[in-house]
């Protein structure tokens, strides 16, 4: 899954599963205490949300099949039940955004496929492109934004080390710095980006560049690639 975006991939193993016969193969494998009926859907192919719930439940069907105590066997059977649930649930909730995503998709899209430098400076730059429309008979019109950050080290106080670190060990440590700065802000961008959009707010107004802002001690935060507020 991308940033903001269901991947094609995504979209097709979801749009290959049908809810009522998944609530069916789920209560198989509740029956059988494995999860052997599910092998022929792509649930792990439809993101890592429904993956995870996926693999929740292989988890706890297998501690149901391996209790011995009844007391025990009703407790990882109720689990058992529970991420039977949260699964179906979720190819559920991933189905209804996939069809929202389309259906906002006949409007303005968002490209969140970003690709980080292979190396960081101090400063973080990045362009979000996107594209809109307001009929869906009208050409599309294509804009981007262009995000800068100046990166400015904060002194961290802690206890010496014992042993001094290497000029490479600190060139590592900045670059993973400087690297977790740039996801959150690709990430926050293209959100806000899609929220921009997705509320109706003029697409002509977006600027062509925007400093990324801090807050009173310099530090980063969730308003921070917000261009169309002065909150932060």
């Amino acid at each position: 899954m991308g940033i903001i975006n269901l991947t094609a991939e995504e979209q097709r193993a979801l749009a290959r599963i049908d809810g009522r016969e998944l609530d069916r193969l789920i209560e198989q494998a509740l029956d059988h205490e494995q999860a052997t009926p599910l092998y022929g859907l792509p649930l792990t192919s439809c993101g890592p949300y429904v993956s995870q719930q996926y693999c929740n439940f292989q988890r706890d069907l297998t501690a149901y099949r391996e209790a011995k105590a009844d007391r025990r066997r009703q407790e990882t059977g109720e689990r058992a039940r529970r991420s039977g649930d949260r699964l179906s649930a979720a190819v559920e909730q991933m189905k209804h955004r996939m069809m929202a995503e389309a259906a906002e998709g006949q409007f303005f899209f968002v490209d969140d496929l970003l690709s980080p430098p292979l190396s960081f400076s101090d400063r973080l730059s990045f362009v979000v492109h996107y594209r809109w429309r307001k009929a869906v008979d009208d050409e599309w019109i294509r804009g981007s934004i262009e995000f800068t950050h100046s990166v400015r080290p904060h002194p961290v106080y802690t206890l010496p080390p014992k042993r001094k670190p290497t000029a490479a060990k600190i060139r590592e440590q900045e670059q993973n710095d400087r690297y977790d700065a740039w996801k959150s802000l690709t990430d926050g961008a293209c959100q806000h980006v899609r929220d921009y959009l997705r509320e109706g707010k003029d697409p002509a107004a977006i600027p062509a560049r925007f400093v990324v802002k801090t807050d009173g001690q310099g530090n980063l935060n969730n308003f921070s690639t917000r261009f169309w507020s002065a909150e932060i």
